[in-house]
């Protein structure tokens, strides 16, 4: 995740999914995902230590966050601040006394928490959120039923197919927020280019619409073996789902089914130029969800 963090602030990007960008120093050769055991990586030593393990915690107080976006032309990030209200659930990790952003998941709060912090001109994409907050300010708690334990609760439409295609993203993206959204990012390509001291010209990309084209509060999850199966008020848009009730804050339910079947492929954003990522079928649609990388 370093090697990530480093491409990012040396070309001048910041964006909510790192998915979402491309610069021409990234994995440019067609990718071959290979299988790998799901009970392997779970206990494997040095897969763990790459893991995109999640923490979840909940805000005692209102709380203030940045966001940062990168900017259309010259270099850097503009930055805004947010409050992000008490209550608000987050993903991070513990730094001596404080809980921190993750470097894989700044986009996991949803767009209604982010879009005060947008900027109205030269902004590329949707937003990091970024924060360091006094552990006395957050309570941890046990992951949320809509959540995964692993990665950044981002799917890309097509599964293994997308993977292969990679560094292509020609499909939309499906999002379950840490504050319980379901969230839809439609495919809407955006190339860019730039000048930098080391790298010259080079040219970026951004594959998703900044803003969603659903943001829909999860009214109920449940847990039922591989099924998540997430209850809205209203219908989502870019994936199946099914009308149990025609009233009410329960009418849709979208089922995630997890396959268990991970995959190894290579991507020089991640750890060790390798990523990992876990398959899932939302209705019966394929997707999938980096879940980890290389440790070094």
């Amino acid at each position: 995740m370093k090697k990530m963090m480093a491409t990012l602030v040396t070309v001048g990007l910041a964006a909510t999914t790192w998915g979402s960008v491309s610069a021409k120093a990234w994995t440019i050769e067609p990718t071959m995902p290979t299988p790998i055991s799901s009970n392997g990586w779970l206990h494997g030593e040095d897969s763990q230590l790459g893991a995109f393990r999640n923490q979840y915690y909940r805000l005692n107080a209102a709380t203030k966050a940045t966001v940062l976006t990168s900017k259309i032309k010259g270099r850097g990030w503009i930055k805004k601040s947010v409050t992000l209200p008490k209550g608000t659930v987050i993903t991070g990790h513990r730094s001596g006394n404080h809980v921190m952003s993750n470097v894989y998941d700044y986009g996991s709060v949803s767009y209604g928490l982010k879009r005060a912090g947008l900027p109205a001109k030269n902004g590329a994409n949707d937003g990091y959120v970024d924060f360091k907050i006094a552990k006395k300010r957050v309570t941890k708690i046990a992951r949320p039923a809509y959540a995964l334990t692993f990665g950044d609760n981002q799917f890309y439409r097509g599964g293994v197919k997308a993977i292969k295609q990679l560094p292509t993203r020609g499909s939309r993206m499906i999002k379950v927020t840490s504050d319980g959204y379901l969230e839809d990012y439609p495919y809407a390509p955006r190339v860019f280019t730039a000048t930098d001291e080391y790298q010259g010209d080079y040219t970026w990309r951004i594959d998703h619409a900044a803003k969603p084209k659903t943001s829909l509060k999860i009214t109920k999850a449940t847990v039922k073996g591989a099924n998540i199966q997430l209850y809205t008020k209203a219908r989502p848009s870019g994936v199946t789902s099914r009308r149990v009730t025609k009233t009410g804050r329960f009418q849709y339910r979208t089922t995630l089914t997890n396959r268990h079947r991970p995959y190894q492929f290579q991507d020089n954003r991640y750890g060790d130029d390798m990523a990992c990522a876990s398959t899932y079928s939302i209705g019966k649609t394929a997707f999938y969800t980096v879940i980890g990388e290389g440790h070094n």
